[in-house]
């Protein structure tokens, strides 16, 4: 119950399935279905649900998003018997541009990024580290490259400032992996795409230093371009 957890890209998930020991629950399907959300387990049984999209068309057969976008951090609990199996908005995520203005305008909307949880000794341990995405499902307007930490304990946002704390360029549909000393790896991903539907991949391969709160280049990079894809810490 406490691993993370990544919905998964371009599927619609209303309602998930509890397992336990001796008995399966299903929590309280949420007001819209979710993609391009991220999922996070934070410990004793408590979830972080960050944005998503509630659609990416605006009918069918045609590729022109006009998305229902999510701003929204929701929690659930299902580490005590006395909650409810029911997501509650517990805040927001700020501007996609990094900023920390108002919401308006759908600006603080975000699909297709990653949110990590932060599990090695340092101070930022325990919060979730949220880095690119996009206003829209397929990336065809305002893609990030900035990020936040979420703290889960105070339900508040602490925006990354700095170049040094962006990704090289603005990106979505990457992957980010939690290394063994606390760095965070992030892969891939597309810079943007266009109304046909066409992705820019990249092949880039950046480190996060959860000391410094700084992203750097790794001197290598994937092979081949990557979006769409997967990445797992193999110790």
């Amino acid at each position: 119950r406490t691993q993370p957890i990544t919905m998964s890209d371009g599927e619609q998930r209303q309602s998930i399935l509890v397992a336990k020991l001796d008995h399966m629950a299903e929590m309280a399907p949420l007001n819209d279905g979710r993609m391009g959300a991220q999922l996070v387990a934070v410990g004793d049984g408590v979830f972080l649900l960050f944005g998503g999209s509630k659609e990416y068309a605006d009918q069918d057969g045609t590729i022109n998003p006009t998305p229902s976008g999510f701003s929204s951090v929701m929690e659930i609990n299902i580490g005590s018997p006395d909650t409810s199996l029911a997501f509650e908005s517990v805040g927001e995520m700020p501007p996609r541009d990094g900023g920390t203005g108002s919401c308006d305008d759908r600006v603080c909307d975000r699909v297709n990024f990653s949110a990590t949880l932060l599990t090695k000794p340092h101070d930022d341990k325990g919060k979730v580290l949220v880095m690119g995405g996009a206003y829209d499902y397929l990336g065809s307007k305002d893609v990030s490259a900035s990020g936040f930490l979420w703290d889960p304990t105070t339900h508040t946002a602490e925006v990354l400032e700095g170049n040094d704390a962006q990704l090289l360029s603005p990106t979505f549909m990457h992957t980010a992996t939690e290394g063994p000393q606390g760095n965070v790896v992030f892969a891939g991903g597309s810079s943007d795409s266009n109304v046909d539907n066409t992705f820019y991949a990249r092949s880039d391969v950046e480190i996060y230093d959860p000391f410094t709160r700084e992203l750097s280049l790794a001197s290598g990079t994937a092979q081949g371009m990557l979006i769409w894809h997967s990445a797992a810490r193999l110790s």
